[in-house]
C-alpha cells in the first residue's frame, strides 16, 4: 500500500480516536500537531469536530479491516477511466475517519483522465493590469505599453520598469515651493488587476484591484494630498514639513511618513484605515471629529462619519499586497467580494444562508481559482458549480 494513503489511514484512525474521545494523550498530542500544521488541517478538524452526523459514525469504522478495504477501493479506481469524487467518497468512508482521509485522497491521488484534464477551463488570476490617464485626459495601457519612459509630466518624468512598477522622477526644479502643481495623473486598475507605482516625493503605492489613485506629479507647498478609490497601501515617505494627506469622499487620512493601508471600496460599508508603521490621523468631514490610530489598529469610518477604531490583525489586512488571500473567520460574502475583484468571477449564492458562514483562507492570490474552490469545498460545507465565469455556491448536504 501506497505510504501516503498509509500515513493517511493512520492520520485518519487518530482522529476518529479523538473526536471518540478513546485517544491516548500522545494520540491527542499528534492529532493537534498535524492540525497545527496548516490553516488547512485545522480547518478540516474543526470542521469534523462540530458536525454530529459525521462524529456519531466515526466510531462505526472501528472494526473495518483496512488492507481489505483499501483493495476493495483500488480495485474500482483501477478499473474506472473517470473517477467521481462521490465514489471516492464512499470507498474511502470503510477506512474510518471518512471525511479526513476522502480529503487527503482528493489531494493526493485524485487525477482525472486527460481528456478530461484537456477540456477543464480554469479561472486565471489577476496581475500587473492599470491605465494611465495623464492630465491632458490621454490614457496609457501601462501592461501593453513598453519599459522605459513613457512621458513627461509637469517636472517628473514617467518611467515604466519591468517589475510591473510606474516610477515619477522629478527633476531638479521640482523640489522649488514657487511651481504651482499643474499636473494631476491617474492610475487605476481594472478586476484582476493590480499595479505599484512610486510618486514624486518617494512614497511607494500598492494599488489592489478596481482601485485608483489621483495624484500631482510633482508635490510642492506644505502638503502632500492625493485621492483613492477601492483598496491601496501606502509607504509614505517621511516629510515633517509636508503632510501627507489621503482622501476618499468625505474621509481623510493625514500623516507625515508611516505604512498604511486603506480599504475604501464604494460596496463595503465603512472606510477602512489599518496602521502598520507610526501614527496617522483619521478625520471625518462631516462630523470634523478625529481620531489617531496607532500601530495594529484599525479605524472604520461609516456613511455618517462617525469614527470606531478596534485592534486588527494587520497581516490579514494587507496579505493582499503580500501576494497571497487571508481571511480568519471571515463570512464567505466579504471572501467572495475579493475573490470577483481579483478572479473576475460573477458569484451568485444558490442558498442564501451560506453568504454568512464563516470560514478560514490563506493562499496564494496568484493560484488559479480552483484552489480557492478546494479549499472552501474541504470545509465540506460548500458546493462550487462553475459556469465560465460565473460561480454558483450552494449549501453542501452530506
Amino acid at each position: 500500500m501506497d505510504e501516503k494513503i498509509i500515513k493517511a489511514i493512520n492520520t485518519g484512525e487518530q482522529v476518529g480516536r479523538y473526536l471518540t474521545n478513546t485517544a491516548s494523550p500522545d494520540e491527542e498530542k499528534e492529532v493537534e500537531s498535524w492540525a497545527n500544521q496548516s490553516i488547512k488541517n485545522r480547518l478540516l478538524l474543526d470542521s469534523i469536530s462540530t458536525d454530529e452526523e459525521i462524529a456519531n459514525h466515526v466510531s462505526n469504522y472501528n472494526q473495518i479491516n483496512i488492507t481489505k478495504a483499501w483493495k476493495q477501493f483500488n480495485q474500482k479506481r483501477n478499473n474506472t477511466k473517470k473517477i467521481l469524487f462521490r465514489t471516492l467518497l464512499r470507498y474511502a468512508a470503510v477506512i474510518t475517519a471518512l471525511f479526513v482521509i476522502a480529503a487527503v485522497l482528493k489531494l493526493s491521488l485524485y487525477h482525472p483522465s486527460e481528456k478530461v484534464q484537456q477540456t477543464l477551463v480554469s479561472i486565471k488570476p489577476g496581475g500587473n493590469k492599470a491605465i494611465l490617464t495623464l492630465a491632458d485626459g490621454s490614457k496609457i495601457v501601462l501592461d501593453n505599453a513598453q519599459n522605459g519612459k513613457l512621458a513627461q509630466q509637469g517636472n517628473s518624468n514617467i518611467i515604466k520598469l519591468n517589475n510591473g512598477k510606474l516610477i515619477y522622477s522629478p527633476n531638479s526644479l521640482s523640489t522649488s515651493p514657487n511651481i504651482p502643481i499643474s499636473a494631476f495623473n491617474t492610475i487605476s486598475t481594472p478586476t484582476g488587476g493590480e499595479y505599484q507605482l512610486v510618486l514624486a516625493d518617494g512614497t511607494k503605492v500598492w494599488l489592489n484591484a478596481t482601485s485608483s489613485i489621483t495624484f500631482p506629479t510633482v508635490f510642492n507647498g506644505k502638503e502632500r494630498k492625493v485621492a483613492i478609490t477601492g483598496e491601496v497601501y501606502f509607504e509614505v515617505s517621511h516629510n515633517t514639513k509636508m503632510a501627507f494627506i489621503v482622501k476618499k469622499d468625505n474621509t481623510e487620512i493625514r500623516v507625515l511618513g508611516t505604512h498604511f493601508n486603506i480599504n475604501a471600496y464604494d460596496d463595503e460599508a465603512t472606510i477602512k484605515t489599518t496602521l502598520l508603521e507610526g501614527r496617522v490621523q483619521v478625520i471625518s468631514l462631516i462630523t470634523h471629529n478625529s481620531s489617531t490610530i496607532q500601530p495594529g489598529q484599525q479605524s472604520s469610518v461609516d456613511s455618517q462619519g462617525k469614527i470606531n477604531v478596534t485592534d486588527v490583525n494587520v497581516d490579514e489586512a494587507v496579505a493582499w499586497k503580500n501576494g497571497y488571500f487571508l481571511f480568519v473567520n471571515q463570512n464567505l460574502n466579504t471572501i467572495m467580494h475579493s475573490m470577483a475583484r481579483w478572479y473576475g468571477i460573477n458569484v451568485i449564492y444558490d442558498d442564501k444562508e451560506v453568504q454568512q458562514m464563516k470560514f478560514v483562507v490563506d493562499i496564494r492570490k496568484y493560484e488559479n481559482f480552483d484552489k480557492v474552490k478546494e479549499i472552501l469545498e474541504l470545509t465540506e460545507k460548500l458546493r462550487f458549480t462553475v459556469e465560465g465565469n460565473t460561480v454558483h455556491i450552494k449549501k453542501r448536504t452530506l
